[in-house]
This record gives structure tokens, sequence and C-alpha cells, in this order.
């Protein structure tokens, strides 16, 4: 399949995506976000790159070294802290 858009030139950067939650495939959720990244991957960013950051581990001291390097940020649902 090839994309349905693409990406300028400009564009074509190696995106990361921190995920922050605590990573557990039993939530549907937590699986669909990973499948929606697959498939970006496969139809637009072959070097889309994406990571699960544990929620602990974002402090105001280590936001800047855990987050700098990400492009974007998604905050997953099913946290355990609730």
């Amino acid at each position: 399949m090839s994309p349905i858009v693409e990406l300028p030139e400009a564009m074509r950067r190696t995106r990361r995506i921190a995920i922050i939650g605590e990573r557990n495939l039993a939530h549907r959720a937590h699986v669909g976000i990973e499948a929606s990244l697959e498939l970006f991957r496969r139809d637009f960013d072959p070097g889309l790159v994406y990571d699960w950051i544990s929620t602990a581990l974002v402090t105001p001291d280590s936001v800047n070294e855990i987050l700098g390097k990400a492009t974007g940020v998604w905050c997953a649902p099913a946290s355990p802290y609730t």
C-alpha cells in the first residue's frame, strides 16, 4: 500500500513519540495506540519511533531530559494511579 499523502522533504526527519503511561496490552486503548502508530509508520513515516515512558519517571527535574528529544507526547489512558 502506498502512502495516501507524501510528506514534503522538509518534514522527513525522525519523529519520536513519547507515550506517557504504564504500558499494559490488556488495556484496549494501549493496543490501539500502538496499532495507530504502526499504521502511521507503515503508511507515512518509516522512521517513526515511539517509546513508553513510565509516569513516575516524569518529574519537574527529569522532564527536559526525558521528553526533550520527543517531537510529540501522547498521554496514555488507563493509568494505575486512579
